[in-house]
């Protein structure tokens, strides 16, 4: 599968760090609309993929593959991603990159949301082997 992949597993982190740099360069964050909205829908994708490539490198592959269910390797995915989501919106808090946290809660949950979407999306095409 795909997501098994070594580039993959290292490449998704990287091209997310690429399009932040790019967009934070150029700011659009706060000049295009949806760029902000793109963002958080691949991330949340592509930390699905990432942590799933990571789990299956890390020894699910070896050891747990045919004793763990696929639904709950599903839904420690889907923590996974609830988690993150969470906690790079409080780091967007603290190291302000809102301009004003106290009027964007609506953002906020938006870009979770957001997150969430991009993420059920690649959740869908992960499929642990039997």
């Amino acid at each position: 599968m795909f997501w098994q992949k070594k580039t993959v597993v290292a490449g998704c982190p990287l091209v997310i760090l690429l399009l932040f740099v790019f967009g934070w360069h150029h700011d659009l964050f706060h000049t295009t609309a949806y760029y902000d909205v793109f963002m958080h829908v691949l991330g949340g994708g592509f930390l699905v993929i990432t942590l799933a490539g990571i789990g299956w490198h890390g020894g699910l592959k070896y050891r747990t593959a045919r004793r763990v269910h696929p639904a709950r390797i599903k839904a420690t995915l889907a923590a996974g991603l609830v988690l993150s989501s969470i906690a790079w919106e409080i780091f967007e808090v603290i190291f302000n990159l809102t301009p004003n946290w106290t009027q964007s809660v609506g953002d906020t949950v938006s870009d979770m949301i957001c997150a969430w979407v991009g993420g059920a999306v690649a959740l869908h095409y992960i499929r642990p082997e039997n």
